[in-house]
């Protein structure tokens, strides 16, 4: 179940202060205001939780493209057990490689998404399934994630970082 986390009680405070200090729009009341705000966050946090969706669809169906259009140019991607990658077409080069060796099933589900304004941070989990698209052993992995967002000038959203991590131990070779 996706959560929309309200904003922490620093942040809150920092909030207040700003607001403190900016004009006062005689047309708009306070409790509009904060009304508005609540609504624009929880949007923001539906479209966030829409592209989350929408990626593990397009990654199922092998479509870099698609899965593409979710990252900011200058994205970084943060794999397990190898080093970042740094840009859309670094990332690009990733996913289709993957998607060349093997057929993915990919189910991300969402445990929070926190908006502070322009920028979100996705929390979730993810169960992945590599099926080789050639001889070799059928990969199963668990584990959790974490994306952050930024709104665009549009405002629509795109990934700039993302890490995740398996939940299972090193296969036994590794963790020695």
């Amino acid at each position: 179940m996706t959560q929309v986390r309200p904003v922490r009680i620093v942040a809150t405070g920092l909030l207040l202060s700003l607001a403190a200090c900016a004009p006062v729009d005689d047309a708009q009341e306070p409790a509009a205001a904060g009304a508005d705000e609540a609504a624009a966050t929880q949007a923001a946090a539906q479209a966030i939780d829409s592209l989350r969706v929408w990626f593990a669809e397009a990654m199922t169906a092998g479509d870099v493209d698609r899965m593409m259009d979710n990252y900011a140019e200058g994205a970084i991607d943060m794999p397990p057990n190898e080093p970042a990658v740094s840009g859309k077409a670094a990332i690009r080069a990733r996913h289709e490689a993957w998607r060349d060796q093997y057929a993915i099933r990919l189910e991300n589900p969402s445990d929070e998404i926190v908006v502070l304004g322009d920028v979100a941070i996705l929390r979730g989990s993810y169960d992945i399934t590599l099926e080789p698209r050639e001889d070799g052993q059928v990969i199963r992995d668990n584990g959790k994630y974490i994306v952050t967002w930024l709104r665009q000038a549009d405002g629509g959203w795109l990934a700039t970082n993302e890490i995740w991590n398996s939940d299972n131990p090193l296969p036994e070779a590794l963790a020695q």
